[in-house]
């Protein structure tokens, strides 16, 4: 079979390419360094290092003192990524110093330049559960010292710019309140930071707030410098509270970029949940009409939720099963409706199924990737923490479940089995039917639901996995699963893939990217290293090297102590896939002046910064040969010296003199020559 390395065209960057050992990279991306040039004394940290579970820690109901990754792919104009570090600071920097420190590096027109958005040293010395915006310009930031609650309570957010200069504290009206920094509840930012929505149940921010139980949900406007109390229905009355809670308040399940939509998240019996919409301050929807529900999600605008209830909710739901439903945003006048997704092809309407896999008949089942929950939860402890994975699109809607029934009129699915569907233009089809035992553990979809990416352990295609996990994209369209991480020579893996570390892992074009130990390319020669790879024009491209020769943490008595030891590798993708982050050992480039030591990349499409030559070593270049020896001085100007006593004109005694030496001289000379003659005879 041919295999060759893939030879991009022409690229406007084609020199600093060049300059930088990109050539072979595809879509024209060059090298860049995203972590300071020299950290100095300080471990960074792959971003696995917050994504997976602490063993033994038992979070509490807002998971204080936990970190986790904010990007989240929009950061474009400039640039931004955040990392992790810890075990001593960047140099020139001051971050608390904590077990865990988090940072932000901003593209800049000569390279990336690092700073701490967030409390520093001379404020605490435990920051966590940073949450910045979209564009990653403003953070805020939680004290979290002294630990375990032990001291003042201070849980109002801090506000920050991404350069760390301090912008105040949230809520606006925070200094009139008394006991405002010890109130407990939820809270979460839009994505333009212009509202900051919290609970409370412990202190009033208002004067109409309610005290005990659940308490109140508050809306501060930060430009108007308003707090609104937004758990109202219609009526005036408060949010209804069914089940008792002493240790968790009203949560916020989604809320749009711009605030105006936020739905409200309360407790209800077996662990479900009952949902509000709240509109531009004025309008509160029941979204659940009443019922207990297991939440999905709303899309970007809030104009569309998603959950699953047994109970019926419908007049076409006459069955106990489970059944997706979706709420939408009443138009033009008319009033919300809620409607039934999980049925097609006559099915959806029965509880004459038998699966296997842990659904009560003919019910449906969310999907539940690693990165929907922080911390690595199961359950999602603090839904107001926006994560990494998607299980519907956030613009279009298109939303993703498992179904043992045949739902999919143009392609037959296996009854009972764990049916893959994904709910799409007014109708439900068939993605794929998932082997006994498999599930997905990574899943990204595009915004407008055109693309979708996942990982499973599952066989999609005619390519034998062998039980490994691999990376498949997913085109709704066409209806065409390909195995994005498989072996182009057809070779059988021998480990998983794995994606994202912090941030997403595929582009808003369907690109995905991933890392595997497996050599996928001729240009991978360093045997089993994980190293970061592109999926597009149809195979696998090589991002990182493929020459390093160690990827992971462990091996530091420091790191293994205090943090769980990671392997580098893909770290986040923007959303329009121009940055490709990823961590590695490796130094790619001249100005990495930090060893062997994790740092991060970006391989990014028309980037890159001109790079100073390195010097190889002297041969025979005049720059080798040292320093010159020191040139003669210019001759001197005799004719203006003194000449003394002497002088260049000889006298007659002088002279006279001179004529006898030279006749003494010849007398010799023949004398010499009669002595040699007479002895030959």
């Amino acid at each position: 079979m041919t295999t060759f390395d893939f030879s991009p065209p022409s690229c406007p960057n084609d020199h600093i390419r060049q300059q930088t050992g990109s050539s072979y990279l595809p879509d024209c991306r060059a090298y860049e360094l995203v972590s300071p040039e020299a950290a100095g004394a300080v471990l960074l940290y792959p971003s696995n290092v917050v994504a997976e579970p602490t063993p033994g820690a038992v979070p509490g109901p807002y998971l204080r003192g936990y970190n986790w990754t904010v990007n989240r792919g929009f950061a474009s104009s400039p640039p931004r990524f955040s990392f992790f570090g810890g075990q001593g600071s960047i140099n020139g920097l001051r971050p608390p110093n904590a077990i865990i420190d988090t940072y932000m590096s901003t593209r800049t027109p000569d390279g990336w330049v690092t700073s701490v958005p967030g409390l520093g040293a001379a404020e605490t010395e435990d920051a966590s559960n940073k949450e910045c915006s979209e564009s990653m310009d403003l953070c805020v930031d939680y004290n979290t010292f002294p630990w375990f609650e032990l001291g003042i309570p201070d849980h109002p957010p801090y506000l920050f710019t991404a350069a760390g200069k301090p912008l105040g504290r949230l809520p606006t009206n925070i200094n009139l309140i008394p006991g405002a920094r010890g109130f407990e509840g939820a809270q979460r930012m839009s994505g333009d930071f212009r509202h900051f929505v919290f609970s409370s149940s412990n202190v009033k921010f208002a004067p109409d707030g309610v005290l005990g139980e659940l308490g109140s949900a508050y809306d501060n406007d930060i430009g108007d410098q308003t707090v609104t109390v937004i758990s109202k229905l219609q009526n005036g009355f408060s949010i209804p509270q069914e089940v008792p809670t002493t240790e968790k308040a009203i949560d916020f399940r989604g809320l749009s970029p711009d605030g105006s939509h936020v739905l409200m998240q309360t407790p209800a019996p077996a662990g479900l949940a009952h949902l509000f919409m709240r509109v531009n301050q004025v309008v509160t929807y029941d979204i659940s009409r009443g019922a207990a529900v297991e939440p999905i999600g709303m899309t970007r605008d809030g104009s569309k939720v998603y959950f699953i209830s047994a109970e019926p909710l419908t007049a076409d739901d006459t069955d106990t099963s489970a059944d997706l439903y979706m709420w939408s945003e009443p138009q033009s006048g008319a009033s919300d409706t809620v409607t039934r997704l999980s049925q097609g092809n006559g099915e959806g309407n029965s509880d004459a199924c038998s699966p296997s896999w842990g659904v009560a008949a003919c019910g449906v089942r969310a999907l539940a990737p690693e990165r929907l929950y922080p911390a690595g939860q199961t359950v999602n402890t603090l839904v107001s923490v926006p994560l990494m994975d998607d299980v519907f699109a956030e613009r279009a809607g298109d939303v993703y479940f498992f179904s043992p029934e045949n739902l999919d009129p143009d392609r037959p699915a296996i009854k009972n089995e764990r049916n893959l569907y994904v709910f799409r233009n007014g109708a439900v089809q068939l993605v794929a039917t998932f082997d006994a035992g498999t599930s997905i553990s990574r899943m990204q979809i595009s915004p407008d639901g055109a693309h979708a990416a996942m990982v499973t352990a599952s066989q999609l295609t005619s390519y034998d996995n062998h039980g490994f996990r691999m990376m498949y994209t997913y085109d709704p369209s066409s209806g065409v699963i390909r195995c994005a991480s498989c072996n182009p020579a057809g070779i059988s893996p021998s480990a998983d893939v794995r994606a994202s570390q912090g941030g997403r892992f595929m582009d808003d074009n369907g690109r995905a990217f991933f890392s595997t130990e497996e050599s996928l390319v001729p240009r991978d020669t360093n045997g089993r290293i994980f190293d970061t790879y592109e999926y597009v024009g149809g195979r696998p491209q090589l991002i990182s090297s493929g020459q390093g020769s160690r990827h992971f943490t462990g091996g530091s008595e420091i790191f293994q102590l205090v943090t769980q030891p990671q392997f580098i590798g893909l770290e986040h993708v923007s959303h329009d896939g121009q940055d490709v982050y990823f961590s590695t050992f490796e130094t790619l480039l001249n100005r990495d002046h930090n060893g062997e030591f994790v740092k991060f990349y970006d391989a990014r499409t028309g980037g890159g910064f001109p790079e100073d030559p390195e010097l190889g070593p002297c041969a025979a270049a005049d720059e080798c040969h040292g320093v010159d020896s020191a040139p003669p001085p210019p001759p001197g100007v005799a004719t203006g010296d003194g000449l003394g006593s002497g002088g260049n004109v000889q006298t007659k005694r002088k002279a006279k003199k001179k004529r006898r030496k030279a006749k003494q001289k010849r007398n010799a000379k023949r004398h010499h020559s009669n002595q040699t003659t007479g002895s030959r005879r």
